[in-house]
């Protein structure tokens, strides 16, 4: 992996894992995400008027089935995301999502891009995997039997599937207009859900955290840019297990600023994976 790639990567999981704690913290998880996704649509108008208008700009049609597909794993991906920290504490969910995700990208990549990783890479793969365990010892086990940890197990499953869909299509369309539909569209898959039970919640949230609101939708959009560009660069396989240096960022958050029970393991485990994605920073 490039280091223009890696530092794409590392900058996207700092913005990740904040936008996640302003989630966490928020109320009404579903109308958070519903909500921030529309801020990021209406935010960055402008900028797709810019491109498609004035520059011409437009999106191929083999380009749409990939948006389509990604936006469909996206809006799986919020709906359990959601369901995740209504249930369960950041510093756990966090990385059982990132570390499932994590482990599924490159099966993904290798299935549908064929793909292939490296020794290197499959090295920087386990070390990461192996942080993932030391996050959650002594109680590894029965992570997997709590049902924010089920949800959560789902969200890392779409994060892969996402990932892969956006690496075959990414690099068919302008960048950034690709980047920008992405975030009505997910919003479009979730609006007949989020519309129909979630109309007073979604009142009460913008009331209540529309500042959060609003920066969320900026971090989400700038994250999803800088992925994908990291994407254009680099294989999906190393992409997908790279962006778990936000499940480091994830962990620290939930200890230092909510508080979250943890200590050692989850920084030991936070200390492998920064080490994984520095061999996957190596590999080829």
């Amino acid at each position: 992996m490039t280091a223009a790639a890696l530092a794409l990567v590392i900058a996207a999981g700092f913005l990740h894992s904040g936008w996640n704690l302003m989630l966490k913290r928020s109320g009404d998880k579903d109308a958070f995400s519903f909500l921030m996704l529309v801020c990021a649509s209406v935010l960055f108008a402008p900028l797709f008027v810019y491109l498609t208008v004035v520059q011409g700009q437009v999106v191929p049609r083999a380009a749409w089935v990939w948006l389509a597909a990604a936006a469909l794993a996206n809006g799986g991906y919020y709906f359990c995301l959601g369901r995740a920290y209504a249930l369960g504490e950041l510093s756990v969910v966090y990385p059982v999502a990132r570390g499932t995700a994590a482990l599924l990208v490159p099966l993904f990549a290798g299935a549908l891009l064929r793909e292939q990783m490296s020794l290197l890479g499959a090295l920087g793969l386990g070390c990461i995997l192996a942080g993932l365990c030391a996050v959650h010892y002594p109680g590894i086990r029965s992570v997997l039997h709590h049902p924010a940890s089920r949800y959560a197990l789902l969200a890392g499953a779409f994060i892969s599937l996402y990932t892969t869909f956006d690496k075959a299509g990414v690099g068919l369309a302008p960048l950034i207009l690709y980047i920008y539909l992405t975030h009505p569209l997910i919003a479009l898959v979730l609006a007949p859900y989020v519309l129909s039970r979630k109309r007073a919640a979604l009142v009460e949230t913008w009331r209540n955290n529309w500042r959060s609101v609003v920066l969320a939708g900026v971090a989400t959009a700038v994250t999803y840019g800088f992925v994908l560009a990291a994407l254009r660069i680099a294989k999906a396989s190393y992409v997908g297990p790279a962006r778990e240096v936000s499940l480091v960022f994830g962990v620290l958050f939930g200890l230092f600023v909510l508080h979250e029970r943890g200590g050692a393991p989850r920084v030991v485990g936070a200390g492998m994976i920064t080490t994984g994605m520095a061999v996957l920073a190596l590999a080829r």
